[in-house]
């Protein structure tokens, strides 16, 4: 394992070439979970690409996300 603490994207670039990495990246899909977290419908998620931006910022810097998924069930 390597000593020194990789970013997000060292992390996930380093693992798709089959590299050492720090440890796996964290990746969750959290579409309900972002609503919750900024006190948004999860359909105005769904529908406002703009509210499922803030949602996912908002999780990503609570929870030091290393790759969003930006979907939606429509």
């Amino acid at each position: 394992m390597n000593e020194k603490r990789m970013t997000g994207r060292e992390r996930i670039f380093t693992l798709l070439k089959g590299g050492q990495i720090d440890h796996l990246p964290f990746m969750p899909i959290t579409m309900q979970f972002a609503c919750d977290r900024i006190g948004k419908e999860y359909y105005d998620y769904v529908m406002d690409h703009r509210i499922l931006v803030e949602g996912q910022l908002k999780v990503s810097e609570e929870f030091d996300i290393d790759h969003l998924s930006v979907i939606s069930d429509p």
